[in-house]
């Protein structure tokens, strides 16, 4: 059989055996069953723990392709034919826009080594809890208007929840204030 190719998990699954002494990868889990959790991390601890920066990268393509769903729902909600092609649900783009720029006018404003609660940064997530029910509201009160359907509604609030969620995620992963960090964008 020389005109087949392995295939790439092969290869790798075949060097990580062959790394380790072993033949098959039976004999690399009962080996593993064997040692206990110490020799484990030693045994994994160079070959299958990535590096802060990876995970970094790791976790910006997840929050752009949660970006990408959110969108792509709002868009559905927008231009299934059977919702009658109404953009009406776009203008929750605003509140996308809007939602981040009080904690971030408030993150640079507020000093951090405070353990107190600052005013400021209460007036700024109260003001971005506002503009996040406000996103969810307007598609509310377009489907009760009659200018979107109840299905759009509920595609456009389904986006709303992915797009906040994203949101959030991303002020939670780059956050904090360490070497790779939002503010430095």
């Amino acid at each position: 059989m020389a005109g087949i190719k392995e295939s790439p998990v092969t290869f790798f699954v075949k060097q990580i055996l062959t790394l380790n002494g072993l033949k098959s990868l039976g004999e690399y889990l009962y080996e593993s069953v064997k040692l206990n959790n110490s020799d484990l991390r030693t045994l994994f601890k160079d070959r299958f723990t990535m590096k802060p920066a990876c995970w970094l990268r790791i976790a910006l393509i997840s929050l752009s392709f949660g970006g990408a769903i959110g969108l792509m729902f709002l868009m559905l909600g927008c231009a299934l034919p059977q919702y009658n092609s109404q953009y009406w649900p776009l203008f929750v783009l605003f509140f996308y826009i809007l939602s981040p720029i009080p904690y971030c006018i408030a993150r640079r404003l507020v000093d951090e080594t405070d353990a107190t609660s600052n005013a400021c940064k209460e007036l700024a997530i109260f003001l971005t809890t506002g503009i996040v029910v406000s996103a969810f509201g307007l598609p509310i009160v377009f489907a009760r208007a009659q200018l979107i359907l109840w299905g759009a509604c509920a595609l456009v609030l389904t986006g709303n929840t992915v797009i906040f969620a994203t949101i959030l995620g991303f002020f939670l992963v780059f956050g904090s204030n360490d070497d790779f960090s939002w503010q430095q964008w």
